[in-house]
């Protein structure tokens, strides 16, 4: 029997362990500023494709109005907010890796899963840059160029074959796959390390971190011009659509641009990746509170004087709108008013014994929504395309062509923009909305079967959708498939370790390893295939999802 048990704890498999939309309890904070950065990169792609930004060119700032200079400078930091979603998304899973651990899960099987979602993210960054892009995605250039009638005949097939090497763009998918790898491989590592006490450990892990992140920062000018000379090109104004001079810098190219090219590489943006690290792993702490808004505040503050500094006194205040790789100066003084507003939000609400969290779980509706669909959301950008297609006809000016609005039309079609993904989210919402759009043309097949006839109504078929609880979106993708694949490792694991309980136990003891496998398979097989991953209407209507229990001391426990 004790065999049995151990052997049942060593072959348990992956029970749903990724963070599905809604299942768990959740910090609101952060799901709130995830919102709040997919929603500001959003509108701001908008604004930026329809505005004629030749404009700001020749702006005098010395006649600028105050008011309009700190809203310019609002929304310029928003809409970079690439580095808050990382920093974000760094927080995130830092704090349910070890969490996981804490609980027992076998933390083999979290690197599985964890390495199979990083790759997986990784591949849906790939695809987005090359089909999906909203500037230059064949899903984007195809309807534009059959509106303007440029070579419809030949135009499928051209966009194929030169649009896919948009893949090299380096942006937010790829690196936040490669950050949760990172994440995962270093934590695996200090889990690993049992023979330590817990305070060394936690000096250990914070000085690790903190060496890697200014290194991964203050190091990216070197590298920069290092792999610019090796590639031949300054990969940091672009160059991924270059002819490749022979078959393996297809290849090697990904692995530059992910290094220090376009648009959000490794060097400096792990960085961020891990301040979050930090800060997600001072939130597992038993001793978390209140006071660590506040040396947290302290040290962002720190960020922004260097940042400050930096930029005076080594940049020489030179700075440009243009960038597409955030500078060193730039990149302290956002991090340090990113750190800035996460300590703000957490201070007022999580760590303040007084707060409303049912008021705040329902005021922050609107944003969290975009936050928990921010990888939809980010994937399909590109539909911005048809509202301003409808807005040309209509109009007839040009909001197709980028650069030809002034600013009163860019900022209408910003709030319209803001609209109308807030209706997609909401339709989105409702549990089963795709699934019916796919339902619906079958319709009329299967009507004329006898049998089936009576469910094929509306309601019916919605309520078939609502009682699957299925929501046909990337998020549901992502957890799926690496559910699926991380299972499958998971079996092989158990047989090998079954192999070895047989070799190493007495003969008579053989069968029981096996029995015990084909029994956790068979549940494992069953959870896979009939399973649907739901999504809790609690967390886009009035129901709070955070349970926050405050203890003596003002200590918090955060369960996620």
């Amino acid at each position: 029997m004790e065999m049995e048990r151990n052997l049942n704890q060593t072959l348990e498999p992956l029970n749903g362990s990724i963070d599905a939309i809604g299942s768990g309890k959740r910090l609101i904070s952060i799901d709130l500023l995830r919102g709040v950065a997919i929603f500001f990169m959003t509108i701001i792609h908008t604004w930026t494709n329809v505005m004629d930004l030749t404009v700001f060119g020749s702006i005098d700032i010395a006649n600028v109005n105050i008011f309009v200079a700190i809203l310019g400078v609002l929304l310029f930091t928003l809409g970079h907010s690439r580095s808050l979603f990382l920093f974000l998304s760094a927080i995130i899973h830092q704090f349910n890796f070890l969490k996981a651990v804490e609980k027992g899960r076998n933390h083999e099987n979290l690197l599985v899963k964890n390495l199979v979602k990083g790759l997986l993210m990784y591949a849906l960054g790939l695809i987005r840059e090359s089909i999906f892009n909203p500037w230059h995605g064949v899903l984007y250039l195809y309807p534009i160029r059959v509106w303007t009638g440029v070579d419809p005949d030949g135009l499928l097939n051209s966009l194929v074959q030169s649009q896919w090497q948009g893949m090299y763009l380096f942006e937010t998918l790829q690196i936040i796959g490669l950050a949760l790898i990172f994440i995962t491989l270093t934590n695996y590592v200090f889990v690993k390390i049992r023979k330590m006490k817990r305070h060394v450990k936690n000096f250990l892990f914070y000085a690790v971190f903190a060496i890697l992140a200014f290194t991964f920062l203050f190091a990216t000018p070197f590298m920069q011009v290092r792999i610019s000379e090796i590639v031949g090109w300054d990969i940091t104004i672009g160059g991924y659509f270059n002819p490749f001079s022979e078959n393996k810098e297809k290849f090697t190219r990904l692995i530059w641009y992910a290094i220090a090219g376009l648009e959000e590489p490794i060097f400096p943006n792990f960085f961020c990746v891990c301040l979050g690290c930090i800060f997600g792993y001072r939130l597992t702490q038993p001793n978390t509170d209140k006071h660590i808004a506040r040396r947290w505040s302290l040290f962002a503050l720190g960020l922004i004087m260097i940042g400050l500094h930096y930029w005076i006194f080594v940049e020489h205040l030179s700075f440009s709108l243009w960038f597409r790789v955030s500078p060193v100066w730039f990149l302290l003084i956002n991090q340090g008013l990113y750190i800035l507003y996460v300590c703000l939000f957490m201070r007022l609400f999580e760590f303040r014994k007084s707060a409303d969290l049912y008021k705040y779980a329902r005021n922050s509706t609107f944003l969290r929504r975009w936050g928990l669909l921010a990888l939809s959301v980010y994937m399909l950008q590109l539909l911005d395309i048809y509202p301003r297609k409808l807005f040309t006809m209509i109009t007839g000016m040009d909001f197709i062509t980028h650069g030809k609005a002034n600013m009163l039309w860019a900022c209408i079609l910003m709030v319209v923009a803001a609209f109308y993904f807030e209706v997609i989210l909401r339709l989105w919402e409702k549990s089963g909305f795709l699934y019916l759009i796919i339902l619906l043309p079958f319709l009329p097949i299967l009507a004329i079967f006898p049998k089936t006839r009576a469910m094929i109504t509306w309601n019916n078929a919605k309520k078939i959708a609502q009682e699957n609880n299925f929501v046909f979106s990337f998020e549901w993708i992502v957890i799926f498939i690496t559910k699926t694949i991380s299972m499958v490792f998971s079996f092989l694991f158990g047989i090998v370790d079954v192999i070895l309980w047989v070799i190493i136990s007495n003969k008579r003891e053989n069968t029981t390893g096996w029995k015990v496998f084909l029994k956790r398979a068979t549940a494992t097989w069953k959870n896979i295939t009939f399973s649907r991953i739901k999504v809790e209407k609690s967390l886009y209507g009035v129901e709070p999802y955070i349970f926050i229990e405050h203890e003596l001391k003002s200590r918090l426990e955060v369960s996620v």
